[in-house]
């Protein structure tokens, strides 16, 4: 059985392996020593606070204390995340973080975001094999044709792969595992709910209970609240996503995290302003955040964070994802446009979406106005590379007639080389974020760090790899 098929089945039986999650205890006696900064550092094991309050820091310097590097930067926001690794960990209130990001607006901190345990950060695959392991200790030996002659381990013997250890596995095997990697899953988003509810208990006492965020089931999440100093820490754990804790101002948790709103006219105003042409025909839309998916299929959840905070909508792709059943296999894209939806409805915004091949007219009725296009596409490795590495040689382009004729010659053997006769490495959501009805080419922005934040490729290119459809969030 290959890797991909068991990762499969075992997110399409998550649903199924748990009763309802309990909430945790709330037994840790209050720390009744002076409440102070340093104390709320101790706790949180890291310098999070240096003045009374962290909405009057410096966002570039809260971010460069705690180690945290800069994700994005645009006109008005800006933001900094880390993923700790294994080999350089990170522990904030007693539990282990995979994503630590800082969000801020006119160089101000907004918000701290630190997400523990969750389903898609976590390493399965390790997981598994290591309970592949545990269950037949043996598929730790060598392989058999990594064995010399006196049947001892040759200098070239390696470990077995996950792809050797995995077809190993039986039926009865694959099924025990599955259950054993989710019910440690389990145990672990409990655990750190648990741990960081004892350590915010401590410092701050009991908290309250509300509802945050979206309008409906999906995107509101059920947080437990601590007050201090202006600060609302929040922590969600929803069964079987994740476990987050926010920090973000006493005002925006009072309003159960609705920003201030801004009229459709002027947003338009604004938008219509962040789009920059150039003498060589290329028209691009600046100042969109970027939001950097990690490690995991996420370029779904973090697009469509991107485009809401983009558009000045409050938004965390982490519960998207959890919304929109994202898991390692993708998101069902439907799902995603029904629950954002119901956030953009809140701001008096809409989403539009179009279907079929991309064309220059309909791209540039978008990007003229500053409005982005969510676009699905599918993943072929070499076409990926190419556009990657022609972006030097765009950069030292001098006549761009040339430069269109280049493209449309390298069309010819390029799709069906890097395309046509290519596996799919998967589908994707990227934006679309510029055109050049000169070149015949439009401008693509990934998920995929600040590094992806602009690439060209060509029309006939995209249209190759498109999956059919495109979304816009309308002001």
């Amino acid at each position: 059985m290959s890797l991909s098929r068991l990762l499969l089945l075992v997110l399409a039986l998550n649903v199924n392996l748990c009763a309802d999650d309990d909430l945790p205890n709330f037994n840790a006696p209050t720390d009744n020593t002076p409440l102070n900064i340093d104390k709320v550092n101790k706790y949180a094991g890291a310098t999070l606070f240096k003045a009374d309050s962290l909405w009057d820091e410096d966002a570039g310097v809260v971010a460069q204390r705690l180690g945290w590097p800069q994700e994005s930067q645009t006109s008005t926001q800006s933001s900094f995340r880390l993923y700790p690794t294994p080999e350089k960990p990170v522990t904030l209130f007693g539990a282990r973080a995979y994503s630590c990001v800082l969000y801020a607006t006119k160089d101000h901190p907004t918000e701290a975001s630190i997400v523990f345990v969750n389903t898609g950060d976590y390493n399965w695959k390790q997981q598994y094999i290591t309970a592949a392991m545990q269950l037949h200790p043996d598929f730790s030996a060598p392989l058999p044709d990594a064995v010399d002659s006196n049947n001892g381990p040759s200098a070239n013997a390696r470990p077995p792969s996950p792809l050797d250890v995995l077809s190993k596995l039986n039926d009865d095997d694959r099924d025990h595992i599955v259950r054993d990697v989710q019910t440690n899953f389990e145990k672990a988003l409990k655990a750190d709910t648990q741990a960081l509810t004892d350590a915010l208990t401590k410092l701050f006492g009991d908290p309250q209970h509300m509802g945050f965020g979206g309008s409906n089931s999906d995107t509101r999440e059920r947080v437990l609240r601590w007050d201090w100093q202006g600060h609302a820490f929040l922590l969600s754990s929803p069964k079987d996503a994740y476990v987050t804790l926010r920090i973000v101002p006493k005002d925006f948790a009072d309003n159960y995290g609705k920003a201030g709103d801004t009229s459709s006219d002027d947003l338009r105003t604004q938008i219509a302003q962040r789009v920059k042409q150039s003498d060589n025909g290329d028209v691009v839309v600046t100042d969109i955040p970027m939001v950097d998916q990690g490690p995991k299929g996420y370029c779904v959840p973090a697009t469509w964070e991107r485009y809401m905070r983009y558009l000045g909508i409050p938004a965390d792709m982490y519960v998207l994802a959890n919304a929109a059943g994202t898991s390692q296999q993708g998101t069902n894209l439907d799902a995603m446009v029904q629950n954002v939806d119901s956030l953009v409805t809140l701001y008096h915004r809409r989403i539009d979406g179009a279907q079929g091949d991309l064309d220059i007219r309909s791209i540039a009725k978008n990007i003229d106005t500053g409005l982005p296009m969510m676009w699905a596409c599918l993943i072929h490795i070499p076409l990926e590379r190419t556009i990657t590495h022609r972006m030097k040689d765009r950069a030292e382009v001098t006549d761009w007639s040339a430069w269109a004729a280049k493209l449309a010659d390298g069309d010819k053997a390029e799709i069906p080389d890097e395309v046509t006769n290519t596996p799919v490495a998967g589908g994707h959501q990227r934006m679309i974020i510029g055109y050049n009805a000169k070149t015949n080419e439009i401008a693509i922005s990934d998920s995929w760090s600040k590094a992806f934040a602009i690439r060209w490729m060509t029309l006939n290119e995209a249209n190759a790899i498109n999956a059919g459809q495109t979304f816009v969030i309308e002001p």
